[in-house]
Formats: C-alpha cells, structure tokens, sequence
C-alpha cells in the first residue's frame, strides 16, 4: 500500500494517484495497528513525502491521510519527511486542528513549539542587529532632512514637490527612504518587547513621532509612523512613559509658516497650542 502511493506520485496518470490516496486512507483510518507499522518503517519519510507531494495536487483523500498520521505521530512525521515537505505538513495540521477535524495531543505541540524556536533564534538574533542598523539609519536620514537642498531635504508641502518636479524627485535613489525605514521598524517591534526596549534605547521613540509630518518625498511617511508608534507603544508601559515625559517645545516652524500664510497665529495656553487669527 505504501509503495502504491510513492509509484502513484510519481505517475503521470491523472486517477492513478486518486485512487491511491483513497486506498491508503482508508486502510489507516481507525487502524492504529496499522499506522503504527507504518511509522516504524525505514522508508516511512518517502511515503510521507509522496502522500503530500499528492496533497499538493489537491488530492483530497490524499490530504485525510496526512491528518490521519499527524494525529498519530506528528513529531515522527515532521522528522522523518524533507524539508521542504514540512511547511506544507504543519499547515494541514493547523488547518485540520482550526476546523476540529484533528486534536493534537500536548506532546505535538510542545514539539512544534521547540522547533520553531530553535529555528528562530537565529532569525531573532539577525533582526535585533537589523534593528540597530535601522534606527541608525533613519536617525542620519532624519537629521539629513533638516538642511535644505538635499536629497533628504523634507518637502513639507506638496506644492514643494511640484515647484522640485515631480518625476525628477520621484527618480531620486533616496525616495521614500525615511518611510520604509520607518515602515521596517515598525515591523521589527512589532509585539518583540525586547525589540521595543532596544529601539528605545536607541533614540527611536521621538524619531519617529517627528515622522509623524507630512514630507511629500516619502509618501506614507505619516501612515507608518502611526503604526510604528503604536507597535512601539503597544504592552511597553516604558516607552508609553517616555512618550508622557516629553515635554511641548512648540510648533514646528514649517507648520508655523504655513499658518501664518493662512492669517492663523499660534500661542501656547496652559501646555496647549491655540490657533487664533493672526492682527493685521
């Protein structure tokens, strides 16, 4: 039955492998015995590869006999097939579990969890130096910004980018720079305390909340620092608490100007910014 399965995918035929799959399911299904035998076989990982390479063909009883052996080892399943199997594996498990088709016991899931971790330590290793080099970056890119005539200037209002033309800014390298940096911080923060702490640390917080300004030479910059304050503030009462801590400088004086362009003044009243028409 088993080496039916391995032949039937690598069959050309369009039924072959159907009726395989159906064969094999219902032979293992309810038969403990049976699939106990199975798992125990040295060439078990080749017959599990080629139930899912089937189940990647949208064979649907191909797909009950994955469940069929996840729910009875998943561990050895996982282990014993390719890698590149093992994606596909977990997801009919979820699945399978998602729709109640499929209970896993508390060993399959310790094990999963392991895995995952130990296959993610590198990963988070990788992102918190990402991180560092990120703020880094963007804190140069904003400083950048401030002078004026560069390439990084700030453009505070879109009739800036049309007097610079268009395409000729949208063709710089250094387009929309600050809003995926912004954007690629937010990601790495996201719901990784250790990360907010880190970006704290490293100057992020008031960075980002100056993002929070229109700069027509990154388009969305506003959106993504939204969401990046919030992924750095979300279940982090200590950079919560920075953002209380800082104190009102004022306006700032691009947004003052244009203000003042509309006959509006500013004054600072009991720690708030009122607007009030500019005297004549």
């Amino acid at each position: 039955m088993a080496d039916d399965v391995e032949a039937a995918a690598r069959s050309g035929d369009e039924k072959l492998p159907l009726y395989a799959a159906m064969l094999f399911f219902n032979a293992i299904k309810g038969s403990g015995e049976l699939t106990v035998r199975l798992l125990a076989r040295d060439d078990f990982g080749s017959v599990a590869a080629a139930l899912l390479t089937l189940v990647s063909r949208d064979s649907e009883f191909a797909l009950f006999g994955a469940e069929e052996l996840c729910s009875a080892d998943l561990a050895r399943v996982y282990t014993a097939v390719p890698a590149e199997h093992r994606p596909l594996l977990l997801d009919i498990a979820l699945s399978a579990c998602e729709r109640d088709r499929l209970a896993l016991p508390l060993e399959a899931a310790l094990f999963v969890k392991e895995r995952f971790r130990a296959l993610a330590e590198p990963l988070l290793t990788a992102a918190v130096a990402l991180l560092e080099a990120v703020v880094r970056l963007l804190r140069a890119v904003h400083e950048l910004g401030s002078a004026d005539g560069t390439a990084f200037s700030t453009l505070a209002k879109l009739a800036e980018l049309e007097e610079a033309g268009d395409d000729a800014v949208s063709a710089e390298p250094t387009f929309g720079l600050k809003a995926q940096l912004v954007r690629l911080l937010g990601n790495l923060v996201w719901r990784r305390p250790d990360a907010q702490h880190a970006a704290r640390r490293l100057g992020a917080v008031p960075v980002v909340l100056e993002c929070c300004n229109l700069d027509a030479r990154n388009p969305l910059l506003q959106q993504w620092a939204v969401v990046a304050v919030r992924h750095l503030c979300e279940a982090c009462l200590e950079n919560q608490a920075a953002i209380r801590e800082l104190e009102l400088q004022g306006l700032a004086p691009e947004a003052a100007e244009e203000l003042r362009q509309m006959g509006v003044t500013t004054v600072r009243e009991a720690g708030r910014i009122r607007m009030r028409p500019a005297q004549r």
